[in-house]
């Protein structure tokens, strides 16, 4: 387990292409701004609820709002932030 500023992140399952965790958002924190180079990541939202902003490379900005058994993907090279936790969510996070 991984403890972070928004949340703890536990490692599930890791091989050399693929990483499933569980992530644990507080509510009211948010997730930086960020992006990976090679990494697709898969969301599912086991409880509570999300939003994650996503930023094109033109600098448009969309957001979607995720519920208990929801999922989204996020491609390589797109920004992507959580931002502040409207309610408590659990995300699975799949690398």
């Amino acid at each position: 387990m991984e403890s972070k500023c928004w949340g703890k992140r536990t490692s599930i399952r890791q091989d050399s292409t693929h990483e499933t965790c569980l992530l644990e958002l507080k509510k009211g924190y948010e997730c930086s701004w960020h992006y990976h180079e090679q990494k697709y990541n898969l969301f599912y939202v086991i409880s509570g609820c999300v939003s994650i902003i996503t930023e094109q490379f033109d600098n448009e900005k969309s957001e979607v709002i995720l519920f208990e058994g929801n999922c989204f993907m996020v491609k390589p090279g797109l920004k992507r932030q959580l931002p502040k936790a409207k309610a408590l969510g659990f995300l699975r996070h799949y690398l």
